[in-house]
């Protein structure tokens, strides 16, 4: 059986069990009065807080001052919660404008031979020349840790002219300008020292009589002679066509690495003066 008591703390009625002895004159917090029960649904509604979490504390009526205190506190909290999420929302902007910036900027090249060529490139066709080009890395023949050389290349051809320019590590190398029909006596190139006709030889015969020989042929650009030794690694033969799709086997140009650490070098079979 229960009955009913009056709460002198909060005014409020509580529930307990009728038994002999001297009854309760106030509500604990495992059995709380009705006044705090309504206490706490109107401190929950005024300041988002759950029941639980509001402890009631003499009469059962919240003051206004309590009141505008808690309502102040939750103020706060809600203006750090704005300006925290703000924050948040102005640091992934950031981060995504600056990936998107990344994305966008071209990157430069690792080879610091492809800008030189490209600037070659733009200039050339500017005036009238078809150019083709291409880049590499070429590794030395070394047991030194070295970083590979970073070679860049064109070939341009107008009309009867045509133009080799070769760079290495940013630096311009070699360059080779020559016409189709030329003759040897108006470029004053001096008379062949050869054994042998290089024109009339396929590239693998060439290749054999050349590898590892030093090679003497005439710089139609410098009007000079140059004289290297042919390395017979990363030897290779670039073949010419005319517009009617005819190959000149003499302007045939052959690539190579000179074994005294001259880097890279090349020639036109027709401008090879001595081998040995």
């Amino acid at each position: 059986m229960t009955k009913s008591l009056k709460c002198r703390e909060h005014n409020g009625n509580f529930m307990v069990e009728a038994r002999r002895g001297r009854p309760p004159v106030k509500c604990n917090a495992d059995n709380p009065c009705d006044a705090v029960q309504t206490t706490k649904r109107k401190l929950a509604k005024a300041t988002g807080m759950r029941e639980e979490q509001i402890v009631i504390r003499g009469t059962g009526k919240p003051t206004r001052k309590e009141l505008a205190a808690e309502r102040e506190r939750l103020a706060v909290a809600d203006k750090v919660a704005i300006e925290t999420n703000r924050r948040k929302d102005a640091l992934a902007a950031e981060i995504k404008s600056r990936r998107s910036s990344v994305a966008s900027e071209p990157r430069s090249p690792r080879n610091r031979s492809v800008p030189l060529a490209q600037a070659a490139k733009a200039e050339l066709e500017a005036v009238g020349w078809t150019v083709q080009g291409r880049a590499y890395m070429m590794e030395l023949d070394t047991e030194e840790d070295v970083s590979p050389d970073e070679m860049a290349e064109i070939t341009a051809v107008r009309g009867a002219e045509s133009l080799v320019m070769v760079w290495s590590n940013g630096s311009l190398m070699s360059q080779d300008y020559s016409m189709w029909h030329s003759k040897p006596s108006k470029n004053h190139m001096p008379a062949r020292r050869l054994k042998f006709n290089p024109d009339e030889m396929t590239d693998n015969e060439l290749i054999r009589a050349i590898s590892g020989m030093k090679v003497t042929y005439w710089n139609t650009l410098g009007k000079s002679e140059e004289s290297y030794v042919v390395s017979g690694e990363k030897l290779s033969i670039e073949h010419f066509y005319s517009s009617n799709g005819d190959e000149d086997s003499a302007r045939r140009m052959v690539k190579f690495i000179d074994l005294n650490g001259n880097g890279f070098r090349h020639f036109h079979v027709d401008s090879l003066l001595k081998v040995g």
